[in-house]
């Protein structure tokens, strides 16, 4: 897992961080009772595989962070990281795909880190922790 520094404007706030998940469908369910399990420290403002419609759920419901596995087959990971990097939230990718060109590739277009879905639940947890405004 790399996860880069907060931004310099981000102020820590105590409280219930929201998170919108994007991802196959056959992963959502697990993904969201990951979350769940963390409230009330963590609250679920969605859950879809459609970029395009996560960043309707995220105009409306403006999550702390988009965990987003953006490198699926027949998919232009990068297009898709651009889409949600559009809601202004910060990106977590969550992939298989642990390597060092998909790093480079989503941390050059604008994730703020990347996550193996191989890693334990904890590093997740510590990204979504560290992304959050």
């Amino acid at each position: 897992m790399e996860i880069r520094p907060p931004p310099a404007h981000a102020a820590s706030r105590a409280g219930v961080r929201s998170v919108l998940l994007v991802d196959n469908a056959s992963v959502l369910p697990g993904l969201s009772r990951l979350i769940a399990g963390e409230a009330p420290r963590l609250r679920l403002a969605g859950a879809t595989e459609c970029p395009v419609q996560a960043l309707g759920i995220a105009a409306a419901e403006r999550p702390d962070v988009i965990v987003a596995d953006v490198f699926r087959p027949g998919r232009d990971g990068v297009a898709a990281l651009a889409q949600l990097l559009q809601a202004g939230r910060p990106v977590v990718v969550l992939t298989c795909s642990d390597d060092a060109e998909s790093r480079a590739l989503a941390l050059g277009a604008g994730a703020y880190s990347l996550v193996s879905k191989l890693a334990p639940a904890g590093e997740l947890l510590a990204a979504i922790d560290a992304a959050g405004l």
